[in-house]
């Protein structure tokens, strides 16, 4: 599938809220030191994409001399689609949207992060992530297919905004933006297919409620 490149520089862009990243609150009026649970749809690095982002948030971090806890490779995604945030495992949720995700059908892709941007997220937090130069048209079309489907199957109430594809690679506490950083080379994998995932907040904890592979059939 055709791409369009579009190289364009992220400076300028980092006093802006990424969407995607720390604009969904969590629920309020939660119990001290209960860690709510959050349910999205998300696409996973391969495991060598997974440990060169983690080589580059680590590089970073020490070049910056930031006291951030890293995220560990097996947490690395890029999120499609949030689902909600909830105080306990959903069940009916989660069979809803396994059930809506089934009949999901898209083609498979090489995805690519080619940049690392710094973004003011939340409660003077910033984040670290990595982002793509390039348009993808088959990544927009897998998240585009995946909000429809949960959204037929009323498993979310409204479709989100602007998809911006990104990957997180950790959170500091620093006021000065970190410079967007251009890699030496970008961060390739063949994104085979898609899961959904159950995160238990503060505790780098996901559980594996299903994954779906895309079809190799591009005709």
């Amino acid at each position: 599938m055709p791409r369009k490149s579009s190289r364009r520089s992220a400076t300028g862009q980092q006093e802006m809220l990424l969407p995607g990243v720390g604009e969904r609150k969590p629920p309020p009026h939660l119990p001290e030191k209960t860690a709510p649970q959050r349910i999205f749809v998300a696409l996973m690095p391969g495991m060598q994409a997974a440990a060169k982002a983690c080589s580059v948030a680590e590089n970073i971090s020490h070049e910056q001399r930031l006291a951030a806890s890293l995220r560990p490779p097996r947490i690395l995604h890029v999120t499609l689609c949030f689902i909600g945030d909830y105080l306990k495992t959903p069940h009916p949720v989660l069979f809803g949207a396994s059930e809506a995700l089934s009949r999901l059908v898209a083609p498979d892709f090489e995805a690519r992060l080619d940049h690392a941007v710094d973004f003011r997220v939340r409660n003077g937090q910033r984040a670290l992530v990595l982002c793509s130069s390039q348009s993808n048209d088959a990544l927009s079309f897998l998240q585009q297919q995946v909000v429809e489907v949960l959204s037929e199957a009323g498993v979310i109430s409204s479709k989100p905004g602007g998809f911006t594809p990104h990957m997180t690679l950790f959170y500091h506490q620093r006021q000065t933006p970190i410079e967007t950083r251009w890699l030496d080379e970008p961060i390739v994998w063949g994104a085979g297919g898609f899961r959904l995932i159950e995160s238990f907040y503060g505790q780098t904890r996901y559980v594996n409620h299903g994954d779906w592979p895309l079809s190799l059939d591009h005709g």
